[in-house]
């Protein structure tokens, strides 16, 4: 499992912020387990927020959704080669959502897979014969076709539409509903009741559940046992969806996103994680194309640790597949050539396209991760 990282605002002097002395161009003076306040005087940009420490100005890069004007407690962690303040308080509701799904994301990374396994465990044929009697059997059966069709499968391996069919099935929201997925409660009637989505099942299923539940005859009965597990499940799975809009919501300001991917392997389920990268800011200068990057991690007990790295700008495309050993090389080559003239036939030019071997994935995986918001949380720093 990777491990717990801080998450970080970084803090850079201002040099083109006009107004400000220019000693406020000097970060403060501070000393390891002091504490003090930091307030948000103002949003520059795109997570990029003005912060006033001890009545210094300094430009802060920030990842963390912060309103102007409010204040937080922090505690210097230490001073070199960076200062690294941890939040010890913050007043916005918003901030204690996201670290307790974030949270979340750290301990249990594998919480979507386990919904996908969890749904086959529990919806056997004599389950949902007798779920069906209590619950719509119609809400069950329609939740396990949207799960079958968010996994990556060689049913819908030819399908150019699967990744954006499992944001909609999964009930990922972009925009301003993945801001209001914040403040919404998912124990209530939500803003998603009416999309035909897995959350909004999901939802559906635990308010049924509420009326079922306070038969109390059935409370030590097999039946009685089934509905407790299926309110578990819900109760979960809904859990783990928000969870992955809440990493969307913080990567939005960075111009990326995350999907985990459950994809089906002669082991069974298995995750792909899946990042993009925007380049917006390169593409609003020239008016040219926005590059972005696909990054995959998988990992497969027959070909082992993989990472796929694709760079796209219009019909420009390059890749490089990296996998562990020479015989995993090999035997992916075949494929990368036929995925070339694949390429080639729908318009792309091609940068680059190749498989090589790296010795050491599970550590570049690690580093990459580790440069993310969603393992980087409720720390403060800034570069000196």
């Amino acid at each position: 499992m990777s491990p717990i990282l801080p998450a970080t605002i970084s803090f850079q002097p201002l040099e083109n912020i006009s107004g400000l002395r220019k000693d406020s161009a000097t970060p403060p003076i501070l000393s390891v387990g002091e504490a003090l306040i930091a307030e948000v005087s103002e949003k520059l940009g795109r997570g990029k927020f003005l912060i006033t420490l001890k009545n210094v100005a300094v430009s802060a890069d920030s990842a963390i959704p912060l309103r102007s004007g409010a204040r937080l407690m922090v505690k210097v962690e230490q001073t070199q080669p960076r200062i690294v303040l941890s939040i010890t308080e913050h007043e916005a509701p918003e901030t204690v959502i996201i670290n307790n799904y974030l949270k979340m994301q750290r301990t249990n990374p594998d919480s979507l897979i386990n919904l996908i396994k969890g749904a086959g465990e529990l919806f056997g044929s004599k389950n949902i014969e007798e779920l069906s009697r209590h619950i719509a059997g119609k809400d069950m059966h329609q939740l396990l076709g949207l799960i079958d069709k968010m996994i990556f499968s060689p049913k819908n391996l030819q399908d150019p539409l699967f990744l954006k069919d499992f944001i909609s099935c999964l009930g990922l929201l972009w925009e301003s509903d993945l801001k209001k997925a914040l403040k919404e409660s998912s124990g209530e009637t939500s803003f998603l009741n009416s999309r035909d989505n897995l959350k909004s099942l999901l939802m559906k299923l635990l308010f049924d559940l509420r009326g079922v539940k306070e038969e109390t005859a059935m409370q030590d009965s097999a039946t009685g046992s089934l509905l407790r597990r299926l309110a578990e499940f819900a109760d979960a799975s809904v859990k783990s969806i928000e969870m992955q809009q809440v990493i969307n919501v913080l990567a939005q300001d960075k111009g990326s996103y995350m999907l985990q991917i459950p994809f089906l392997s002669p082991e069974g389920i298995r995750r792909g994680d899946i990042f993009i990268e925007f380049e917006r800011e390169k593409a609003e200068k020239d008016g040219s194309d926005i590059p972005y990057a696909v990054i995959i991690f998988l990992n497969m007990d027959a070909l082992g640790d993989m990472m796929i790295e694709a760079k796209i700008r219009g019909e420009k495309i390059g890749c490089v597949i990296k996998c562990d050993n020479n015989e995993v090389r090999d035997f992916l080559s075949v494929s990368v050539e036929k995925l070339g003239k694949k390429l080639l036939s729908l318009g792309y030019t091609i940068d680059r396209l190749s498989c090589i071997t790296e010795e050491n994935l599970p550590q570049m995986k690690y580093e990459y991760l580790k440069d993310q918001d969603i393992y980087s949380r409720d720390v403060v720093d800034f570069f000196v």
